[in-house]
């Protein structure tokens, strides 16, 4: 027979939850890394699974969207775009903003689609975030290496050596806009969790805010007091900050870079507070 007294002490282990806390989160990240690698394959195939052309789409969707833009708003509307190539200014606004869209369209709906995963293990819950930021910038890249080759062959006047600087900076922007798609997604997804019709509301977001970014169109064509404005959104700073890095054009200035790089963390942070409030109760909802 058990006593009183033994049951008593059967109790006494207490297991309390493990710090929380910036440094601890990301230590927490890094201890999972070859997880956020495997998630980051697991989008890569997914993404092409059961289609023809399978990676192949990578290439032709920017390709055939610059030739539309190029052929409705540069030759049918006749939309300057600053004295740079049509097919370069709209590939490189494609797939910057692409890039951008489907990481937070991707965000937002992530926790939805692997909830099956969610359920059955334990891991730091950024991690499925974070894999959809890495795997489109995966993506990013191979467009990438396909503009800078239409670059050097069709737009002669980059400037040679005196341009590298603004070309590597530009370069350090995808950086910003990182920070900027994961801490749009998370905040999205923190809800759509839940509200599983806020995605509608999210697509149709994404789709106005490509119109007031300079995707089609150079900022050069907003008039001058509605400017100061309209650079408050950090993707028309990060759109043009490319452009004048790899063609010498569009309207930049130290106010812009420095306003974007604030309102990027303050998103970030935002985002990344109100997701860990309400993470706790994703395996309720999902």
């Amino acid at each position: 027979m058990i006593s009183e007294k033994n049951n008593e002490q059967e109790w006494d282990l207490i297991l309390y939850p493990g710090k929380s806390g910036l440094i601890s989160e990301i230590k927490e990240l890094w201890q999972y890394r070859e997880l956020i690698l495997l998630l980051v394959k697991k989008e890569f195939k997914i993404m092409y699974a059961q289609t023809i052309l399978g990676p192949v789409w990578l290439l032709l969707t920017p390709l055939m969207s610059s030739a539309v833009l190029s052929l409705v708003f540069g030759m049918a509307a006749g939309i300057s775009t600053d004295g740079i190539p049509q097919f370069l200014f709209y590939y490189l606004g494609s797939i910057l903003w692409q890039d951008f869209s489907g990481c937070v369209t991707g965000i937002s709906r992530v926790f939805i689609s692997n909830a099956g995963l969610a359920e059955k293990v334990y891991f730091p819950r950024l991690c499925m975030p974070i894999s959809i930021v890495l795997s489109r910038k995966v993506r990013f890249g191979i467009q990438f290496i396909l503009f800078i080759i239409f670059y050097f062959s069709s737009f002669q006047d980059y400037g040679g050596v005196q341009r590298i600087p603004f070309i590597l900076l530009t370069l350090c922007l995808l950086l910003e806009m990182m920070a900027l798609s994961l801490g749009t997604g998370i905040f999205f997804a923190a809800f759509t969790v839940k509200y599983r019709d806020i995605m509608v509301l999210i697509n149709f977001a994404m789709q106005m805010w490509m119109y007031i970014t300079p995707v089609i169109y150079p900022a050069s064509v907003i008039p001058d007091f509605w400017r100061q404005f309209y650079m408050l959104n950090p993707m028309a700073v990060i759109l043009e900050a490319f452009r004048s890095g790899w063609f010498g054009t569009g309207i930049i200035q130290v106010q812009y870079f420095a306003v974007s790089i604030v309102l990027t963390i303050a998103i970030l942070c935002i985002g990344i507070l109100i997701f860990q409030k309400r993470q706790r109760r994703f395996t309720d909802t999902v």
